[in-house]
């Protein structure tokens, strides 16, 4: 059990580092249309 928890933490390691890396910001399109995002 504990090989296949490695190996998945592992991997979800990898994919989510991508993931985040080449994810698009909309932030900037949304504060261009409707002003500064005010979060809290």
């Amino acid at each position: 059990m504990r090989k296949v928890m490695d190996s998945q933490k592992a991997w979800v390691k990898r994919v989510v580092y991508y993931s985040l890396f080449n994810a698009t910001d909309y932030r900037g399109a949304y504060e261009h249309h409707f002003g500064k995002l005010e979060l809290g």
